[in-house]
């Protein structure tokens, strides 16, 4: 087995990001009902009247079931492109080195994912058809959505509103419009979708380490 230290330290950076989301989340219901069990304690002792009651059970409804949740997941699509950006600026330094290329991925027009795919195909000659593009491109503009518009679809440039809305429609664990809630035009992200990202980028790296002869996926045991 041929090792590369850089594609284990990738391996693992997304291995860990995939746990800590899955604990995270496993967690909200946890203290969503100690918290209630919290406010039924408070209601008794203090005789509170209903009205203040319904307050206190609305609010914490509103925080678990849907502010936390999206907070959760917004910074969790934030941290993973980080470092999926992290690790494609790292992997074409990698690339610049071994192929004696006097450009650098940042001297390329473009954001992160545009300049990373010219750098590879184009400069270090690595094959297209081996590496797939599509689920970071696609994480881009989730993140850019969150980043840029704190989630609003609408106030997106059109090249991508018209992106994401395109990846709402194919019903992949992102939406708009909640009856429920106040913010009805504000991107809503799934657990599912979260973890989904963490697997696709996995992949990605895959693809692009091995269509680079760089090691061999490692597996812990």
């Amino acid at each position: 087995m041929v090792i590369n230290f850089f594609r284990i330290e990738t391996e693992g950076l997304f291995r860990g990001l995939a746990d800590y989301h899955e604990k995270l989340e496993a967690q909200i219901p946890i203290i969503q009902q100690s918290e209630f069990e919290k406010v039924q304690e408070w209601a008794k002792q203090e005789s509170v009247e209903y009205a203040e009651y319904d307050v206190a059970i609305d609010e914490l409804h509103w925080n678990y079931n849907y502010y936390f949740l999206r907070s959760l997941r917004y910074s969790f699509i934030v941290l993973l492109f980080l470092v999926v950006e992290k690790q494609l600026t790292e992997f074409c330094r990698t690339l610049q080195e071994e192929h004696n290329l006097s450009l650098k991925a940042n001297d390329l027009r473009g954001d992160i994912i545009e300049r990373s795919k010219a750098y590879v195909h184009k400069l270090a000659s690595i094959p297209e058809g081996k590496v797939h593009w599509k689920k970071v491109g696609d994480l881009s503009v989730v993140r850019n959505c969150i980043v840029h518009t704190m989630g609003k679809p609408k106030d997106l440039r059109d090249k991508d509103k018209a992106h994401i809305q395109n990846m709402i429609s194919a019903n992949i664990g992102l939406s708009t419009g909640n009856e429920e809630f106040s913010e009805r035009d504000a991107l809503q992200i799934s657990a599912e979708y979260c973890s989904k990202a963490v697997q696709d980028v996995q992949v990605f790296f895959d693809e692009l380490f091995d269509a680079a002869g760089m090691g061999e996926k490692w597996t812990p045991k």
